[in-house]
């Protein structure tokens, strides 16, 4: 009815004027004189509402009437969080008036990102995109928000994109699949199904026929490496199915790993959960590696045709999945693959060969063969079988007769080890250590001197345990403290060895002089050999070989370790460990002396050193179970405690110039003597200048 506040105003002063002067007010007699007379108020109606009511009784009452009346939607809208000021907007459009050239717009909008400027920087793309196409400089906001993790904003930026006006190129749509996470998450996290599914529709919008751009075969590969982390395998197998036998869209190596390693992932992704019977479990590996199989088939031809080539992923991709299955010949056919794209000769005879004996192996679920849907048994001699040479091509016969060998590394020898390793055949596993580190120049890494270290251990072969261990030093590579506990494990399955101990002691001297702090399971693992031998003179020796770790563990309880830990409990737990060796210690020196190892004029002896150590167990073992106590009690609550996802972690403030000179040292009853020290050493502010 009413269109205008002022029309609202008029009509209710009307009526709420006649009621307050009926109820309330008096009209003046007309013979009563007329002291002032007011001047009539102009009353435009495109006048602004008043501030103040000047007096007027009835304006709360007509002001609530004109708010309850008046559309919600007349408000002026709310200014947005993002939005830009007119200055800001008219600065932007001066950069825009002297950037016309898309390169220079690009390069201005990578600079403006690079300093974290995204808003600036995609308020630039909007301005541009009225005046020019600027593909670029979209894709550079894009990828910044692809490595900064913003996987919804860089889909967002890209559907605002198309509304612009400003088409998408190829590498649009291979920085929006590269936008999802290319790597596996952790063992608890699983891959979100809505990212598989918004990556498949930007890959199908490729292939709409409206589309301007047709995915080539490097979109393919990072569909297929999504699909794959997300487990769909039906998915991946439709974007697959899709894939032409020849031609720029073609598959590539990357491709036919990516299929092989989804294989792999998906067989193994429900690895744990639930009650799998072994048969079944068994059926499912054997199935998946049918799978593989059948591909390597396709890799191997187009590979002789000269179509593709191959690299070591594809061959570590493919001997991943095959030690994945429970059978023998599976395992057994990792040195053929080897032999087959490297050209290294088998150094063992064929699972079913009569110079080959399996009886030692401990059978584990084997299965009948396995047909997949289209009718496909695998086969060890189609798959696997050594390849002599390309396929002639009688249309060019001027066709290389060389193929291009894979060239081994670390990866490729750590699964040959762990094919051995399954295999049990530790000469094998040494026979190919030696081809590869001396022959083919591969400088073993740390993974390859572990899994070395465990064949080692499944044979018995303490001395040679020990030279690895020296081996890794001469190569170059830290050895950790998992390192000497292969090697110990590997001397106390060697234990009936008369020269056991010597291979023992070697590896705590190497220890001594490579670690800075020594391992207390590797120290307890000697003295538990040292037992084993039930020899008094190796035992005796044994226990005098640990005085010096002894005293370095009794300083590491007292007075903590060089350097700083990373979490209480962390720092709690070695000195729990270090007391826990201190009582084997004691369980030994007691061992000795109940089984006679020892004459009884010793007994003194060594009950004095039982004495000493059985009184620092005593005083410390308090100390160390009261700041156990306080750490669960307090549960990182206070000041010098943080939290982690490991537990709490102490918050250390950085050194300081002056403490550079004096190690750190974590001593709860020194830190008062060591401020009062620090405090006494730090010179005074101004005492230069005082001096001069």
């Amino acid at each position: 009815m009413f269109e205008c506040r002022a029309c609202i105003r008029r009509a209710v002063r009307a009526i709420a004027r006649d009621a307050l002067d009926a109820q309330t007010i008096h009209r003046p007699l007309i013979s009563a004189p007329r002291l002032a007379a007011r001047r009539p108020r102009r009353r435009l109606a495109t006048a602004a509402i008043p501030t103040q009511h000047d007096g007027d009784a009835l304006g709360p009452l007509i002001e609530s009437a004109i708010s309850s009346h008046t559309p919600r939607h007349s408000a002026r809208p709310k200014k947005e969080e993002n939005a830009l000021t007119p200055a800001e907007e008219k600065a932007l459009r001066t950069e825009v008036l002297w950037l016309k050239d898309p390169m220079k717009l690009a390069d201005h909008v990578h600079y403006t990102l690079r300093n974290n400027q995204r808003d600036k920087a995609l308020n630039l793309c909007r301005i541009a995109s009225k005046s020019q196409h600027c593909t670029v400089a979209w894709n550079h906001t894009i990828d910044w928000h692809v490595k900064q993790g913003r996987y919804t904003a860089a889909i967002d930026i890209f559907n605002e994109m198309k509304k612009r006006a400003q088409h998408p190129d190829s590498y649009t749509y291979m920085l929006l699949l590269r936008s999802f996470p290319q790597t596996r998450l952790d063992p608890g996290e699983q891959f979100p199904k809505h990212m598989c599914s918004k990556a498949l529709n930007i890959y199908n919008s490729m292939n709409a026929e409206n589309s301007t751009v047709q995915p080539s075969i490097m979109h393919t590969n990072a569909m297929l490496r999504v699909c794959g982390l997300a487990g769909d395998m039906d998915a991946l197998w439709a974007v697959a199915s899709q894939i032409p036998e020849s031609g720029p869209r073609a598959a590539d190596y990357i491709t036919y790993s990516t299929l092989i390693g989804a294989i792999r992932h998906g067989a193994t992704a429900q690895d744990g959960k639930g009650n799998i019977p072994a048969r079944d479990y068994a059926q499912k590996m054997r199935k998946a590696v049918n799978e593989g199989r059948s591909i390597w088939q396709e890799v191997v031809t187009k590979w002789r045709g000269g179509e593709i080539t191959i690299d070591e992923k594809l061959v570590l991709e493919m001997a991943n999945l095959l030690l994945i299955s429970r059978s023998m010949k599976d395992w057994d056919d990792v040195l053929s693959l080897v032999q087959q794209t490297t050209k290294i000769e088998r150094l063992i005879p064929p699972v079913g060969s009569p110079e080959r004996m399996t009886g030692h192996v401990p059978r584990e679920a084997e299965t009948a063969v396995v047909e997949d849907s289209d009718g496909w048994v695998d086969s060890v001699i189609s798959s696997f079988k050594p390849v002599t040479g390309p396929t002639k091509d009688p249309e060019n016969p001027r066709k290389s007769a060389s193929m291009a060998w894979v060239q081994p590394g670390n990866k490729l020898l750590s699964v040959v080890l762990d094919a051995c390793l399954k295999m049990r055949t530790p000469k094998a596993a040494q026979a190919y250590w030696d081809e590869f580190t001396s022959r083919q120049n591969v400088q073993p890494d740390l993974d390859n001197f572990h899994t070395m270290l465990r064949i080692l251990n499944l044979n018995r072969s303490s001395k040679k345990a020990v030279e690895v261990v020296q081996q890794m030093h001469n190569s170059g590579v830290e050895a950790r403290p998992i390192t000497y506990r292969l090697g110990m494990s590997a001397c106390q399955r060697d234990w009936k060895n008369t020269h056991i101990m010597e291979n023992a002691t070697a590896l705590i001297d190497d220890m001594q002089q490579h670690l800075s702090y020594p391992d207390v399971k590797t120290l307890e693992s000697y003295l538990a050999l040292a037992l084993q031998t039930r020899d008094s003179k190796k035992v005796v020796r044994a226990i005098d070989r640990m005085d010096p770790m002894v005293h370095l563990l009794r300083s590491r309880i007292t007075y903590g370790t060089e350097g700083v830990y990373t979490s209480i409990n962390a720092h709690i737990a070695e000195k729990e460990s270090a007391l826990r060796f201190i009582k084997t210690m004691i369980g030994t020196i007691d061992t000795l002396k109940n089984r006679s190892l020892v004459p009884e004029k010793d007994f003194a002896h060594w009950e004095a050193r039982r004495s000493q150590l059985q009184g620092f167990v005593g005083r410390s073992a308090n100390s160390v179970q009261d700041q156990r106590e306080r750490w669960e009690k307090k549960h990182g609550e206070g000041e010098s405690v943080g939290t982690s996802k490991k537990g709490p972690v102490r918050r250390v403030e950085p050194r300081k110039p002056w403490q550079e000179s004096r190690p750190f040292r974590m001593g709860p009853h020194k830190w008062a003597e060591k401020q009062l020290r620090v405090f006494q050493e730090r010179p005074m502010r101004g005492s230069d200048e005082g001096a001069g």
